[in-house]
């Protein structure tokens, strides 16, 4: 949250927000809906261009694991962006 205080991340149009966390299921974060990792992979399915939407990990101590389990579990191909390397 407090990144999206910040710019550019704050002036990004956000689509989606994806939560692993059950509890943010369904809430919306500057109007966007929280979505669980299955309803965004069945988004995808349904759309396209769901698969061309960037991913921001925003999670600087667990953006490795995040990230392979986009790659390796979700098999997802959408770009990733990480805070840090």
């Amino acid at each position: 949250m407090k990144l999206l205080a910040q710019r550019p991340l704050g002036q990004a149009d956000i689509r989606y927000f994806l939560d692993a966390n059950p509890l943010h299921h369904g809430e919306k974060w500057r109007g966007a809906k929280v979505l669980s990792p299955e309803d965004f992979h069945n988004l995808r399915q349904k759309y396209c261009s769901a698969g061309e939407w960037p991913i921001v990990v925003a999670s600087t101590i667990h953006q490795d694991a995040i990230a392979r389990r986009i790659r390796d579990e979700l098999q997802w191909n959408n770009p990733l962006v990480l805070l840090s390397s």
